[in-house]
């Protein structure tokens, strides 16, 4: 009896050890929206609103307000691109807290649209390919490169946004 109760601390360990390598596994960006990030014809950088009146009229996407988008070329378009995959990297080992996102990526890519939906706050990223939610991921990170960008294409950004 004594050697199985000795046994049990090594079971839970490494049961427990796998569990972690399991969740990290799930926590990947999916093979097709990584690779459409790298591939993409054209990005668009969006300023959102998750807090808002159900009665308002504004424009939505993906069920947020839409404050502004602007097309982005080139270095700026693989700055954005580089911010996905930096909030990604940095959430890694980390759980989402909540959804509300502020900054959304759309990369375009073989006739798909590929949505990165940013919430620094919630260390969260919600991924959807062609409007179907795909996957919800731990991020983590700071929003200002991606608000400096918006800031120069003239975007109002979230004032929802915790400081």
């Amino acid at each position: 009896m004594r050697a199985c109760l000795a046994a049990l601390p090594v079971l839970l360990v490494a049961t427990s050890f796998s569990d972690a390598r399991a969740g990290a596994a799930a926590a990947t960006l999916p093979k097709e929206a990584a690779q459409a990030l790298h591939s993409a014809t054209q990005v668009e950088l969006y300023s959102l609103e998750p807090w808002f009146d159900d009665d308002t009229k504004e424009p939505k996407w993906h069920e947020l307000v839409v404050l502004g988008h602007t097309t982005l070329k080139t270095d700026k378009a693989k700055a954005a691109v580089a911010q996905v995959e930096a909030a990604i990297k940095a959430g890694a080992g980390k759980s989402a807290a909540c959804v509300e996102p502020r900054q959304g990526v759309r990369a375009e890519s073989g006739g798909h649209a590929y949505d990165f939906l940013l919430s620094y706050d919630c260390h969260s990223l919600v991924v959807y390919i062609d409007d179907k939610k795909v996957a919800t991921l731990p991020a983590a990170g700071s929003p200002a490169a991606l608000d400096k960008l918006l800031k120069q294409a003239k975007v109002p950004l979230s004032q929802s946004a915790s400081d």
